[in-house]
């Protein structure tokens, strides 16, 4: 099998679930236990917290499976870093409620909204200035559309309550739009500049302001609060991800 076989997850997933039942019988009182492929996520008290971490590194190598210790975190909700005692001093300890999941931040309004500002100042103005600096306006326009606007925020809105990164979705949205009008090589009134964030049903252009449409998937999203959210945000036990 090689590298992009798409059988590949699903024989990782294969094996990974040997090592998920042996953790589902040995600790049945943990508050959270979920995985997305390698990612795992165990939430519970100290001692069925360690008790699972124990298991992950004692059956994980005999499946072929190893924990990359340094890239690990402890969370803990109380604030207090008394229950990491037992764990290995590598391990990245939270003890402030701020973190990241799945590419995700949860915690304070600060840590979100510069949490995403750093992602999107990684990439966005070099990307930007890439488009820019194209002969033609036709391409950079299509690769704005589809590769370097509303879909770079995707995420972010359908995983992170809207009032968290208000800012960031204003400050992208106005990277776009200044973007677009440097390929117009014309600025446009605000009336314009509203029309071109409708989509094409409508007489837009399909430039999706991500600070007007962030509300309905993050309500969809509370409007069946699942365990982990429930946990994360009520729960003061210490997590391990």
């Amino acid at each position: 099998m090689q590298q992009g076989d798409p059988l590949g997850p699903f024989l990782f997933c294969l094996v990974l679930q040997v090592l998920i039942n042996a953790l589902v019988k040995a600790t049945p009182n943990l508050s959270l236990h979920n995985w997305y492929m390698d990612d795992g996520s165990i939430v519970g008290k100290i001692d069925d917290v360690l008790k699972a971490w124990t298991i992950i590194k004692e059956k994980g190598p005999e499946l072929g499976l190893f924990v990359n210790i340094p890239k690990c975190e402890l969370i803990s909700a109380s604030g207090s870093d008394d229950c990491f005692k037992q764990f290995e001093k590598e391990m990245i300890r939270v003890t402030d409620g701020n973190m990241s999941i799945l590419g995700s931040p949860i915690g304070s309004q600060f840590h979100c909204s510069s949490w995403v500002s750093d992602k999107l100042n990684k990439k966005m103005p070099l990307l930007i200035k890439k488009l820019e600096s194209l002969n033609d306006a036709q391409s950079s326009f299509l690769l704005l559309l589809y590769c370097a606007s509303f879909c770079k925020m995707v995420w972010y809105i359908r995983t992170i309550p809207p009032d968290l990164i208000s800012d960031c979705c204003v400050n992208f949205d106005s990277m776009v739009l200044n973007c677009f009008e440097f390929l117009l090589g014309s600025g446009l009134s605000e009336q314009s500049l509203i029309q071109a964030q409708l989509g094409t049903k409508l007489g837009g252009l399909g430039l999706r302001a991500s600070k007007h449409i962030q509300l309905q998937p993050i309500l969809l999203l509370f409007s069946s609060p699942s365990l982990l959210l429930r946990l994360f945000y009520l729960n003061p036990s210490p997590i391990l991800v």
